[in-house]
């Protein structure tokens, strides 16, 4: 059985109180609610024209419209906030020293890497969870009519597991660059994931390969071989343009692809920091 060092939890403990103090981190929920705060009062601009023009039923139904497109701009803030915790957790250590003395108690470099993974996972988790449950609440206010329901839940759930790779891709990169590279690095190579998802996922594979090119080529390893972030971001979205859209056995199938490669990828970055000078 798996079993953990009393430092783990300390060190787990310790990242959340390290991000806490973050104030890249605390300007971008400040941006993200001021940005739900103004599209809510447009919104209810929107509806009180719409009343005043007497436009029928179709007034409380556009409350939906301006809530889509604002789960995707959470999505977009969500994954800015997990790539700038991803690459701060441990290339701050290391700037500072604090990875030798974290290291230097009984705790293996796993369970050091594990903490630091969890724990800016979950400051990003908390994140979007203000900000959905924020944004759901007003637009519902505006809108007069109830929408917070499962696809919310669904959008949270779906958008969880994307963070937790986008944090280890961007502690991957921070291992080999700088913190401002391995910020743009990580951001642009989040961006050629969902690109590959929805490329290669799009297509029968037969197609695909009849039409090959450069970004192509390498986007066929990247979705095989990564959690498909992209593909989970396009289930969320249809359940949240589509509420009575069914979950297929598709969802699964990428479901227990992502289980597979997340083990992959949180093994492989800690077989890399195994092997790090520190």
């Amino acid at each position: 059985m798996l079993s953990l060092s009393p430092c783990f939890k300390h060190i787990l403990l310790n990242t959340v109180q390290k991000e806490i103090r973050n104030k890249s981190i605390w300007s971008l929920l400040i941006l993200t609610s001021i940005v739900i705060i103004v599209l809510n009062a447009l919104l209810g601009l929107l509806l009180q024209l719409a009343t005043e023009f007497q436009a029928g039923g179709a007034g409380p139904s556009l409350g939906t419209l301006p809530l889509n497109a604002f789960f995707w701009l959470i999505d977009i803030f969500s994954t800015v906030i997990a790539i700038l915790v991803g690459v701060n957790s441990l290339k701050s250590d290391e700037e500072n020293g604090v990875n030798l003395q974290l290291l230097s108690f009984p705790v293996k470099r796993w369970e050091y890497l594990l903490a630091r993974i969890l724990g800016s996972w979950g400051i990003v988790v908390v994140y979007y969870l203000y900000s959905i449950i924020l944004a759901a609440v007003l637009f519902s206010i505006s809108s007069r009519e109830f929408i917070v329901g499962y696809q919310v839940f669904m959008a949270l759930v779906n958008t969880s597991l994307i963070i937790l790779p986008t944090v280890t891709i961007a502690i991957l990169f921070s291992f080999f660059l700088p913190k401002l590279f391995a910020f743009f690095f990580s951001f642009f190579f989040m961006l050629f994931v969902t690109y590959s998802n929805l490329s290669v996922g799009s297509v029968e594979i037969g197609d695909y390969l009849a039409n090959l090119s450069f970004f192509k080529i390498l986007a066929l390893p990247i979705h095989y071989l990564l959690p498909r972030t992209g593909t989970l971001s396009s289930f969320t979205n249809a359940l949240l343009y589509n509420v009575d859209l069914p979950i297929g056995s598709d969802y699964f199938i990428n479901l227990a692809h992502y289980v597979v490669t997340i083990v992959i990828l949180i093994s492989l970055t800690g077989w890399i920091l195994k092997r790090k000078d520190v």
